[in-house]
């Protein structure tokens, strides 16, 4: 398949017709993998689907452990744990919104509930992409069950099984359905547009987020698409570009791209025709960052449990991912998930 053409894949099997799923690409497993949504049923779907691209076919894994069935939650791939992270959503058995973290590992084809200690209030609709060279999980806004529309930033990290509120004082405003991800050669993660019915604002402003320095910044691209929500939005690493299409209120059959270094976004209404060398991405490390120590866990044990907002667990929380490893050669190391884990300088 050439050129910039939409192809109807049409695969034999298929999910169900549903809206509102939660969606991620598996990168070690190469498959779309597709978790609930709502299929028009009173409860919504609890159904796991797999899609291989190479050979066309939807494949229902039926795991025996599952998040109950829903809609409006969200995830994101966690490349390094190899797992599929979903938060929240509107749990259809209990008939409310939920605040569970859930990790689903497809090479064993089964679901485990997280249960952290700490993590954001139930919600939905909430932005969600991993950072990478951090290793964690970035979650942004959401509509809060008591109806808020929320502007916290949290983190997740899977070794350390915890979400840590990293809400800093400059930051987007609250809102819902947000398109959000993660620009790998920035080391960014990128937020645009989303809605809060309760003032009536449909946003179309961009923002970048750097855990590094927990901070937050409107990049304010003299050309945008129009206010909307709920639209497509993926990161192509190859062309070094986030790619946004359709979305609600606003939204239409363009496609634009964002070129974070240059601060623009660049609307592809031909076919064929595009703004973008055939180079690929800036180099960058890709080893994971390495895990904190057993005296930082003990310290970051003590200092946040009873105040995890606090400037110095903060501090101490965005320092884990900057330690540097020595070796991995010499003792691989297994995680809680059991996953024996080396990651070479």
């Amino acid at each position: 398949m050439g050129g910039s053409d939409w192809t109807n894949m049409n695969p034999g099997t298929a999910p169900s017709a549903s809206v509102n799923m939660a969606m991620v690409y598996d990168s070690s497993a190469d498959r779309i993998i597709v978790f609930g949504g709502y299929d028009g049923s009173p409860q919504g779907s609890d159904r796991t689907w797999a899609y291989d691209f190479e050979s066309n076919t939807w494949t229902d894994l039926a795991p025996a452990v599952h998040p109950p069935a829903g809609w409006l939650d969200r995830a994101a791939y966690d490349r390094w744990a190899e797992r599929m992270i979903l938060f929240g959503g509107y749990d259809g058995v209990a008939g409310a919104l939920s605040n569970q973290t859930w990790a689903f590992n497809f090479q064993a084809n089964a679901w485990t509930n997280l249960q952290p200690a700490r993590h954001p209030s139930a919600r939905s609709r909430q932005g969600m992409a991993f950072d990478a060279q951090s290793d964690r999980t970035i979650l942004f806004g959401g509509l809060t069950a008591e109806g808020d529309y929320s502007s916290e930033t949290w983190a997740y990290s899977i070794d350390w099984d915890s979400w840590a509120n990293m809400t800093s004082e400059v930051r987007p405003p609250g809102r819902r359905s947000p398109g959000m991800v993660y620009d790998a050669a920035a080391d960014r993660t990128i937020l645009f547009g989303g809605y809060d019915s309760s003032s009536g604002i449909v946003y179309n402003d961009t923002w970048a987020y750097d855990f590094e320095s927990n901070s937050w910044t409107n990049r304010n691209p003299p050309a945008a698409p129009s206010p909307r929500f709920g639209m497509g939005l993926a990161y192509d690493a190859r062309l070094d570009r986030s790619i946004l299409f359709g979305g609600a209120e606003g939204g239409d059959n363009v496609t634009w791209a964002y070129d974070f270094t240059n601060n623009s976004r660049t609307s592809q209404r031909r076919r064929g025709t595009g703004p973008f060398p055939s180079g690929g991405i800036r180099p960058r490390t890709t080893a994971r960052p390495p895990s904190p120590t057993a005296s930082t866990a003990a310290q970051m044990s003590t200092t946040c449990r009873p105040s995890p907002t606090s400037a110095t667990c903060v501090r101490m929380w965005m320092e884990t991912s900057r330690t540097e490893s020595p070796t991995c050669t010499a003792s691989p190391r297994r995680t809680r998930m059991g996953k024996a884990r080396c990651r070479p300088r």
